[in-house]
């Protein structure tokens, strides 16, 4: 699957979250497309425990899990 194809998905939780309203600018200034999933604390909790990233947002593009906003910031770098 070519990831430039497929969209962002920013999982946050749904209280405020200064990493992931940069994450959402980040990808609307580039010109990516997203969805925003505000999650439970406890399918919060789950998704953070699966990926070994125990803070927000969790950022994936398509099925790949990316990171959160610095690693968000470096993927975008690289990938374009």
């Amino acid at each position: 699957m070519d990831h430039k194809d497929v969209g962002f998905t920013i999982y946050r939780g749904a209280f405020s979250c200064s990493w992931c309203d940069k994450a959402k600018d980040l990808l609307e200034d580039s010109g990516h497309e997203y969805t925003v999933e505000k999650l439970g604390m406890s399918d919060l909790i789950i998704r953070q425990a699966k990926e070994k990233h125990h803070t927000v947002p969790l950022i994936y593009h398509g099925v790949v899990f990316i990171g959160g906003f610095s690693d968000l910031q470096t993927y975008i770098t690289q990938k374009g």
